[in-house]
């Protein structure tokens, strides 16, 4: 049976893995994906080539989100921040998953060439054969418009991505265009959402099948109230539809910048701590996630943490 265990605790060590090859649906590159090149099921192998294995029925991926660079960050050239996804790096480094997730909110103003400047070259510190895809928070697209999605196309160089891993599915989508109400996003919506449906249709089969988000769908139950931490009301039903239609197990999110967690029809919506400054007695982390031959778990564990080796 598909379950999903939650583990927390601040203790880690380096994780031992081999090698295994990812199935990418959506570009050449995570790290560098042409607008655009989004067609669902043709995957194109490529490597992961730092995957370390335990053993073949095992791996390990992260989830990182809100790296968001200078946010509630009042010091010099945002040092604070610059820290804290500076240690969350150097712990993916010693970890060395088969993959990195990075669910949005990159940096606080996406129009501060600074904290992009000090986001990209935290990121260069990463291993370059660790795979890594990311999906738009709402501070990298302030508000969904045209102008406001063009610049982060031409700063990361694509809004999601579908990848495939030892039988296993990974599929990332854009929330802003869910969440803002205006013309623009509206028609963006429906392409992402047809898209998002062949995509999960190609996964139906897969062992198991992550869907990453900023926003999550809801923080505590399908039933609670709208509000910015969530997607409208009116939308949530249409989205979970689809989602238990094609088997999806998890649902990986940030943007509240603390944790929550409840499981719904058998989906387990995951809420996650940021990388950065966080609220309601969360505190600046990873997330790490272990797949294994009868389930998974995820655990978080500060940065520092993992570099100390506490």
């Amino acid at each position: 049976m598909k379950r999903f265990a939650f583990l927390r605790f601040a203790l880690a060590a380096a994780l031992v893995f081999g090698f295994h090859s990812f199935s990418l649906a959506g570009g050449a590159s995570g790290r560098s994906v042409a607008p655009g090149k989004y067609d669902a099921g043709q995957a194109a192998e490529i490597c992961a080539a730092g995957g370390r294995e335990r053993d073949a029925a095992e791996f390990v991926f992260v989830q990182i989100t809100d790296t968001q660079i200078g946010f509630t960050d009042k010091t010099e050239h945002f040092h604070d921040t610059d820290s804290l996804m500076r240690d969350a790096i150097l712990a993916i480094n010693a970890i060395h998953p088969v993959a990195v997730f990075n669910t949005g909110d990159l940096v606080n103003k996406f129009g501060n060439q600074e904290q992009k400047d000090i986001y990209t070259r935290n990121l260069s510190e990463m291993d370059s054969d660790i795979p890594y895809w990311v999906v738009p928070g709402n501070h990298d697209i302030r508000g969904f418009n045209q102008k406001n999605y063009d610049g982060y196309m031409a700063f990361v160089g694509y809004d999601r991505f579908s990848v495939r891993y030892n039988d296993c599915a990974f599929i990332g989508i854009d929330s802003n265009r869910i969440k803002d109400d205006n013309e623009y996003a509206a028609a963006a919506e429906e392409e992402q959402f047809e898209w998002l449906l062949a995509e999960l249709k190609a996964a139906k089969k897969c062992r198991y099948t992550f869907v990453f988000m900023h926003c999550p769908v809801a923080m505590t139950s399908l039933d609670e109230a709208d509000g910015h931490n969530s997607f409208p009301m009116a939308k949530r039903e249409r989205y979970i539809s689809a989602f238990k239609k094609y088997g999806v197990d998890a649902i990986f999110s940030g943007h509240s910048h603390c944790y929550s967690y409840f499981e719904d029809g058998g989906i387990q919506h995951i809420n996650s701590m940021p990388v950065t400054h966080a609220f309601n007695g969360a505190y600046p982390s990873i997330n790490i996630v272990t797949v294994g031959p009868d389930g998974f778990t995820f655990k978080y564990v500060a940065g520092a943490e993992v570099i100390a080796g506490e």
